[in-house]
């Protein structure tokens, strides 16, 4: 198993205009260059205090 490489940042929650309705943030991070894949990443986090898990998807676009 890969050891977890942690990162931290400062991002803004964005509800997806659809019928999911979920919610996003973009991680200003070059993500396949840190962590070498383009894959989905299984992530832990911090949202005002709170933790939760949660996955990374790509998106196409550059910082995501």
């Amino acid at each position: 198993m890969t050891k977890a490489l942690a990162k931290s940042f400062r991002a803004t929650l964005e509800r997806l205009k659809s019928r999911l309705n979920w919610v996003v943030i973009h991680v200003p991070l070059d993500v396949p260059r840190i962590w070498r894949t383009r894959e989905r990443l299984k992530v832990k986090g911090e949202i005002n205090g709170f933790p939760f898990r949660t996955s990374l998807f790509p998106t196409g676009r550059a910082g995501t």
